[in-house]
This record gives structure tokens, C-alpha cells and sequence, in this order.
């Protein structure tokens, strides 16, 4: 039986389960590759063929158990993950399957809310600071020095610091945000395209969306629609990932 936690995605496999899993897949892998063998054999002429094969199964030495297609073990977490996209050192976990819809939301909100911030905050520094303030003042080592000596008021240093804050937050989540989007869209993680893993996906644009973010997708980014929309992909079967090889080759 394969078991998750629905947080990050860790995979579980129990003794039993793993062993009678690992013999069907001997036999069905044993049947495929002949399958192939025979295909390429007949086209063994052709100079260069591009066939597309499903992602097989691995085995992981460090959990000792199989991982299913798209699955990769975390040394941080020192767990398996499904689906695993990158270990988020801010978070603390693993972006994977389960939590990868709300670590784009996060990501979303954090820059919206740093460009509403950035925004009031400058009004309010150009009607009640910026008459009486000299350019020193925005540099924040001087900022922290003029409070400490009574020159620049307490929620004016707290404002400054705030600013510096909320530009590199609100940068660093809009580009977090627009990457995930990119490789959601095209049905990759940050994984496989660091790695450089030859798949080629086969569902449509929402179809990748819903996959991960459930049916009514634009609803994630206006309330918690998780709790009604649960996202579409178990993490286990990927029918629409296929691993591409050249030449008549079965990449491994």
C-alpha cells in the first residue's frame, strides 16, 4: 500500500506491498523492453527516431523501498518525495506534490502584498519625511544611526526598514511565482529542468493546472479553494509524462 503525508508528499511503502510491487514491475518492464527491442530492430535504419516510453520505476538505496516516476529522494528531508520539485530552505520542506499549490499561492500573496506595502509606504514618506530629510537618511545603516541619536522618528526608521524589506520579498516571490507558473504550464518541475530530464509532457496547459491546483483553478488565488477543489494527480500514475530517447535508445 502506497501512503503520503499530505503535507510535502513523503512516500511510505510497506514491506509486503513493496516486494509484490517490485516482481509485477520486473515481469511488465521484462514485457516492455522486448516490445521495444522489437520495434527497434525493425527500424534500426532510420538515422535518428525519437520514441517516447514510459517513465519507469527506481529504487531508492538511501529509504530502500521504489519510487514511483517523478519521485526523488531529499537529503535535507532524507525522505522520498513525490513529485518532487526542490527543498525550500525558507519553509523548511520539501516542495513536492501535496504543497506545491500552496507554495506558488504564498509566493503570489507575499508579492502582491510587498507592492500594496511598497506602495502606501512611499505615500506616506513623501507627505510626512521626504520634506524635512536628507539623502543620507535612506541608507540604512545612517537611517539606524539618526534614530538611535534622536534625529529620525521611531515609525519613520521602521518604515525605511520596512521598505528595504518588502522590495527583495516582493522580488524574490514574484520570481518564485512566475518561474512555478512557467513549468507548471508545461508539466515540469524545478527538478527536472535543473536536471535535465528529456520528458515531454502530453496534457494540455489547464489540463497542467488542474493537475495541481484542482478543477476551478483561478480560485486558489482568491480564497483556499483546496478544501473543495482537491488537486487531480495521485503522484504515482504520470500516463502524460513520457521520457523521449534518440536513436531507437531506452533512456534509463
Amino acid at each position: 500500500m502506497f501512503v503520503y503525508r499530505q503535507d510535502t508528499g513523503i512516500l511510505l511503502v510497506t514491506t509486503q506491498e513493496n516486494a509484490r510491487q517490485s516482481v509485477n514491475r520486473s515481469v511488465k518492464q521484462h514485457e516492455y523492453y522486448e516490445h521495444i527491442g522489437e520495434t527497434a530492430s525493425n527500424d534500426s535504419q532510420q538515422a535518428a527516431v525519437i520514441n517516447d516510453c514510459a517513465i519507469s520505476w527506481r529504487y531508492c538505496k538511501s529509504c530502500q523501498q521504489h519510487q514511483p516516476p517523478r519521485c526523488h529522494h531529499c537529503a535535507a528531508c532524507r525522505r522520498c518525495i513525490l513529485k518532487r520539485d526542490h527543498h525550500c530552505y525558507i519553509t523548511g520542506v520539501c516542495i513536492g506534490l501535496t504543497n506545491q499549490r500552496h507554495f506558488v499561492i504564498m509566493n503570489f500573496y507575499i508579492a502582491t502584498g510587498s507592492v500594496v506595502g511598497l506602495y502606501f509606504i512611499a505615500m506616506y514618506l513623501v507627505d510626512d519625511f521626504v520634506p524635512h530629510a536628507e539623502p543620507p537618511d535612506y541608507i540604512l545603516p545612517v537611517t539606524l544611526y539618526r534614530w538611535a541619536s534622536g534625529r529620525i522618528q521611531t515609525h519613520h526608521a521602521l518604515m525605511i526598514i520596512h521598505t528595504y524589506t518588502l522590495w527583495w520579498s516582493g522580488f524574490a516571490a514574484a520570481g518564485f511565482f512566475v518561474w512555478h507558473v512557467s513549468i507548471i504550464s508545461v508539466g515540469k518541475t524545478t527538478h527536472e529542468v535543473r536536471t535535465g530530464a528529456k520528458l515531454r509532457c502530453t496534457s494540455t496547459v489547464a489540463e497542467n493546472f488542474r493537475s495541481v491546483f484542482g478543477a476551478v483553478w483561478l480560485l486558489n488565488f482568491v480564497f483556499p479553494a483546496h478544501i473543495a477543489f482537491q488537486q487531480m494527480s495521485d503522484g504515482i500514475n504520470w500516463t502524460n509524462i513520457k521520457m523521449s530517447s534518440t536513436n531507437g535508445r531506452i533512456p534509463v
